[in-house]
This record gives structure tokens, C-alpha cells and sequence, in this order.
């Protein structure tokens, strides 16, 4: 999929080399399944990549329980450097 939207071949390098392309990948298929056309299919693989190096993400992890109804004690929950905030 990134060859598909992607001509210039150090940002097929680029997505393909940031952690969870697999994943980043499969969601852009399913978009484009759906008729979401390649100029936003772009736009979404880009905001998918900064989203993965913002976060830090490296693998997928299963959320369940307490911490995805947000139960779970809050020092679990926040990432490192990041202060916790009340949203509600």
C-alpha cells in the first residue's frame, strides 16, 4: 500500500521502516476498501506515522479490564514524560 500511494521511494523507506507498518498498512487497505480516495489515504498513512513516534508505539498490546475502563491506578496509565491530566 505505501508503493501504491507513495512515488518517492525514501518515503515508501520511511513508512515501511517506522515501527507497526504492518498495522499502519492493513488500516490504510481497509480505508481504501471503503473508497477513501489517495489524496486523504496519504494524509492518514502521514498522521498514522507521527502518531506511532509521538507515542513511542513499537508493538500492539491488548487493553482490557480495569485499565481500558479506566479504573486502573493512573500511575499505570501514563506514559513517561507526559504529565496526567484530568479530561473530565
Amino acid at each position: 500500500m505505501f508503493e501504491t500511494l507513495f512515488t518517492f521511494r525514501p518515503a515508501v523507506q520511511m513508512h515501511r521502516a517506522a515501527p507497526l507498518a504492518q498495522e499502519r498498512e492493513e488500516f490504510l487497505l481497509y480505508l481504501n476498501q471503503r473508497g477513501v480516495c489517495p489524496t486523504s489515504l496519504r494524509s492518514f498513512a502521514a498522521l498514522l506515522n507521527q502518531i506511532v513516534r509521538f507515542l513511542r508505539l513499537m508493538k500492539l498490546r491488548d487493553v482490557r479490564g480495569e485499565w481500558a475502563s479506566g479504573r486502573a491506578d493512573p500511575d499505570t496509565r501514563a506514559r513517561p514524560g507526559l504529565q496526567q491530566t484530568d479530561i473530565r
